[in-house]
C-alpha cells in the first residue's frame, strides 16, 4: 500500500489501468503513477493559457494511449507507458459560431481510437483520434449522457427516452420511454451481460439491455452515492451507510 500527497487540485477523472494510474491537475499538468509503488512514471505540462487550467477536462484511455479532452480547447494523445504525447488537435468550437464558450463535458467515450463528447451546451462531435479529423458534429442535441456498444451509440435523453442510433446517427434503431420521471445521466456498461444500468441519486435504477428492453427497474427511496459492479454482482451505496448487493443474474 501507498500514500502520497498531490500538491495542486485534482481537474478531471482518475483514470486506472492494469499498471498505472493517471490524474490532470491544475497549473495544465498530466500524471501518470506507478499502481504499485505510487512512483511518478511521467508528467507533461501542457502547452496551454493559465487562464484554461482549471477548465473542465476529461481523461479517457484505450489499450495502448491516454487521451486529454478539455472541454473548449485541444484534444491530446499520450503514450500510456512513456508519456510521449503522439497526437494534438484543435477541434474546439471551430464549428459552430453559437457555442457556448463556458460549456461543460457532460460525457465523453473512446471506442477504437474514435472519440465521443457530448456538451452541455447540446453539442455532440465524434472524432478519429489517430487520423486527427472530425467524423460528425451534431448541434443542439438534447441528451443527457450515451454509451457505445459495438454498432450503435445509445444516448439518454432530457425527456428520459433511451435512443439507439447507429454509429453515424442515420438511423434510430430503437427507443425505449423509461418510467421514472427523473432518470438522472449516471450511466455504467456491464459488458458480459451486454447491459446499461441507469440510475439517479434519489434511487431509481434501470437494467436496459441493448435492443431496448428494460429487464429490471426499481426505486430504493434512497439517496444513492455510488455503483460498483464486479462478477454479477451490483453493490449499491446509499448516503445514510445502508449498502445493497444483488446479483444481476437474478
Amino acid at each position: 500500500m501507498w500514500e502520497k500527497v498531490i500538491k495542486g487540485r485534482i481537474t478531471s477523472n482518475v483514470v486506472i489501468s492494469s499498471s498505472m494510474l493517471f490524474i490532470n491537475k491544475n497549473f495544465g499538468v498530466i500524471m501518470a503513477f506507478d499502481i504499485k509503488t505510487g512512483k511518478i512514471c511521467w508528467k507533461f505540462r501542457l502547452e496551454m493559457s493559465p487562464l484554461t487550467w482549471v477548465s473542465n477536462t476529461k481523461l479517457l484511455q484505450t489499450s495502448d494511449y491516454l487521451v486529454y479532452i478539455h472541454a473548449n480547447k485541444k484534444i491530446y494523445v499520450f503514450t500510456k507507458n512513456l508519456g510521449n504525447r503522439v497526437k494534438t488537435s484543435n477541434i474546439g468550437y471551430n464549428f459552430s459560431a453559437n457555442c457556448d464558450r463556458n460549456a461543460s463535458i457532460l460525457s465523453s467515450k473512446v471506442y477504437n481510437s474514435i472519440v465521443y463528447t457530448l456538451y452541455s451546451d447540446g453539442r455532440f462531435i465524434i472524432y478519429d483520434m489517430l487520423r486527427l479529423s472530425v467524423i460528425l458534429i451534431r448541434n443542439n442535441c438534447n441528451y443527457k449522457d450515451f454509451y457505445v456498444f459495438k454498432k450503435q451509440i445509445i444516448f439518454l435523453d432530457k425527456n428520459n427516452v433511451f435512443l439507439a442510433y447507429d454509429k453515424n446517427l442515420n438511423e434510430l434503431n430503437w427507443k425505449t420511454k423509461s418510467l421514472d420521471s427523473n432518470l438522472e445521466s449516471k450511466m455504467i456498461f456491464l459488458p458480459d451481460k451486454s447491459l446499461i444500468l441507469f440510475y439517479n441519486s434519489s434511487g431509481a435504477v434501470v437494467f436496459l439491455d441493448t435492443f431496448g428492453n428494460i429487464l429490471y427497474m426499481k426505486n430504493f427511496m434512497l439517496k444513492i452515492k455510488d455503483v460498483a459492479y464486479n462478477n454479477d454482482t451490483l453493490l449499491i451505496l446509499f448516503s445514510h451507510n445502508e449498502n445493497i448487493l444483488f446479483s444481476v443474474n437474478k
